[in-house]
């Protein structure tokens, strides 16, 4: 998403709700400038607090008696008060002049000095942590010129669409894997990610529900050893946890679920077969003799007619050997078959490879059918470990002796060395309005919006999150990513597996999965990231899904953002503050005198004001000839001049004692 896309000022995020969820959005650059005003505006305002309490000090302490010059200081000080920091070194200054010379000195100036003294370090504390309090997290608005989805004509006829389109789609696995593997929680996690990382989506560090509490999700005798391993999101908000900012009203809930066991193999395994036997394999290996097992969980959808069209995946073992395998790491291998219930298609006119995973590659037998999505999920590896491994996917009991001082080993349990996993997928839709859901489906099954209650809006919403939804699957990681950027067990296999490491593994695939759902939710709100696959993207007409593109919302850190509320009340109360300090011996005497109070205070008040002082002592020493003497700023005739009494005769040093 570029800058261009992110819209800075006010705008309401209604996941806060109409009260709290008005948003200042600022660039960083503009926002820094904005804390440093809010900066010195608290420092103001809080020198704006201590003259309020300075006058309210003032009034307590004045007395109609005679007093000594130690509580004229004070008074003086109290009275003509600029900040608290000032005042504390000034009455600092007076307890050390003063000591000895009046009597109880510090009791009548430490009081002071500590109120001054505390009073300034809330100011500072306030400065540095006052503006956090009404800052947010950055949660921007994203009001992108490119919304909507794919051309779909395009996507049936033109290769070069296809391919882009693909390419895209990778690109977004890929960086779904690094943000699953960064920030969501997992026992696998590589490293904490930065604030940076972890706030490019939707909700982070989103924790779901795990239970090993399930009944199995297949037939109970396809399940192996009834060990079952569910991930569940409960129901997730379309504006707190997909970003779509919208009124309560407006929004729907989502939830998605994924239940997984590693499959019985008895019964559903043939082999081994000789290799020359299968129909397209039409040249014998030049390189070694192969032999094949068919693992039969469903007829393929999509191979020609032949004698292995019953097998859902076929094996050779060649397929860990390094001098037949495609791939440069032959350590571990991930294949992945998917059934969608009533899916009727198979290939596209492109061929398997460009979508395969919109549609299903094989047709699940009766006992792995369910309503949801099936993958099925063969690991294939020729690591040993040097103790057994007890988890039941990747179980290592086979014991290899390399002889007396090459130890013993432990690897995948019988021959082949393949281990199948199955997965139900499903996602369930609710009106949070009303509180009806639809039943725990497929996940290329719609739900019916109608019978849910939705309002317009509310369906398209709907409609915006199933698409997201509906191409998304751990068929998806795999194919995409395989096992050489997602399967943790490659790097953590010297030492040995924990008995749970099929459950880890699940962990961060379905935490891939919830993360691509966030970045192709976004996508469709920014468009495409490279610029040129922008013009196949087709924006919506209906308004009632038009407005989507300009409410989306994201996490950002380029941009801060503030509370409206929060700096309303803030900048509000502190102006209220200001006035009162400027205008507060008025607002007080504008009570009193109709009391006939406090008339004394008042005047000693105006006296010890700091242009009433100086009048004083130069109307002492006969300099200037004194008019309006009783207002605020006293004056004198006009081009009056004089110097400081004194300050011509030569004996500036001896009468200062400067």
């Amino acid at each position: 998403m570029s800058v261009a896309d992110v819209y800075t000022g006010v705008w309401i995020n209604h996941a806060k709700g109409l009260i709290l969820g008005p948003t200042l959005t600022l660039s960083d650059f503009h926002g820094t400038l904005f804390i440093a005003f809010l900066a010195l505006f608290i420092n103001f305002f809080g020198n704006q607090m201590w003259v309020i309490l300075s006058y309210a000090l003032f009034h307590i302490r004045s007395r109609r008696t005679e007093q000594d010059g130690l509580y004229h200081q004070l008074q003086a000080t109290l009275r003509n008060s600029v900040s608290s920091l000032s005042d504390s070194w000034k009455f600092t200054l007076i307890a050390w002049h003063w000591r000895g010379k009046s009597h109880r000195v510090l009791r009548r100036v430490l009081p002071l000095l500590a109120l001054s003294s505390l009073h300034c370090l809330k100011v500072g504390l306030a400065s540095i942590y006052a503006t956090p309090i009404i800052q947010l997290q950055p949660d921007v608005l994203s009001r992108g010129a490119i919304c909507g989805d794919w051309n779909s004509t395009a996507l049936e006829s033109d290769y070069d669409v296809v391919y882009k389109y693909t390419e895209e789609q990778i690109h977004l696995w890929e960086k779904s894997g690094s943000y699953a593997r960064l920030c969501y929680p997992s026992d696998l996690r590589e490293d904490t990610g930065s604030a940076a990382t972890c706030v490019q989506r939707g909700e982070t560090r989103k924790v779901w529900r795990n239970s090993t509490e399930e009944r199995c999700p297949f037939a109970v005798h396809m399940c192996k050893d009834d060990h079952v391993y569910a991930l569940d999101t409960g129901l997730l908000d379309s504006n707190l946890d997909l970003g779509i900012n919208s009124p309560k009203e407006d929004r729907i809930q989502y939830r998605r679920k994924m239940t997984c066991s590693p499959l019985t193999t008895e019964g559903f395994v043939e082999g081994p077969l000789e290799a020359g036997s299968r129909s397209n394999l039409t040249t014998p290996n030049p390189w070694m003799n192969i032999s094949i097992w068919n693992y039969n969980y469903g007829k393929l959808t999509y191979a020609n007619e032949d004698n292995f069209t019953n097998a859902t995946w076929v094996y050779d073992d060649g397929l860990l050997r390094p001098s037949y395998s495609r791939d440069t790491d032959s350590t571990f291998k991930l294949y992945v078959s998917t059934y969608f219930p009533n899916e009727t298609r198979s290939a596209s006119k492109w061929g398997y490879w460009d979508r395969s995973w919109d549609f299903s590659t094989f047709d699940a037998i009766p006992e792995l059918r369910a309503d949801g999505v099936t993958n099925v999920l063969f690991l294939v590896t020729a690591v040993c470990y040097p103790n057994p491994v007890d988890d039941p996917w990747f179980s290592s009991h086979d014991k290899i002796d390399e002889g007396p001082n090459g130890g013993s080993f432990y690897c995948l349990d019988g021959y082949p060395k393949v281990s199948p996993l199955g997965c139900l997928e499903q996602h369930e839709f609710c009106n949070p309005e009303n509180g009806e859901c639809s039943n725990l489906t497929s996940t290329h099954k719609p739900p019916d919006y109608r019978a849910l209650g939705l309002n317009a809006r509310q369906m398209r919403v709907a409609e915006r999150v199933f698409k997201a939804t509906t191409g998304l699957s751990i068929s998806g990681v795999i194919r995409f990513l395989g096992a050489e950027k997602t399967l943790h067990a490659r790097t953590s296999a010297i030492n040995g597996l924990p008995p749970n490491q099929w459950q880890l593994e699940l962990d961060n695939w379905f935490g891939i999965v919830m993360a691509q759902m966030q970045s192709v939710l976004l996508q469709w709100a920014t468009g495409p990231e490279k610029p040129e696959n922008r013009r196949y993207i087709i924006p919506p007409t209906d308004p009632d899904v038009a407005w989507m593109c300009n409410n989306q919302v994201v996490h950002d850190s380029r941009y801060i953002c503030f509370s409206v509320l929060g700096i309303s009340l803030f900048i509000g109360t502190g102006s209220l503050v200001v006035l009162v300090g400027w205008f507060i011996d008025d607002i007080v005497r504008a009570v009193q005198r109709p009391l006939g109070k406090g008339a004394y205070r008042r005047f000693e008040w105006r006296w010890n004001e700091m242009f009433q002082l100086q009048r004083t002592a130069f109307a002492l020493q006969g300099a200037g000839l004194w008019v309006e003497s009783k207002a605020p700023v006293p004056v004198t005739k006009e081009m009056e001049k004089w110097t400081i009494p004194g300050a011509l005769d030569g004996k500036i040093e001896r009468k200062s004692g400067i």
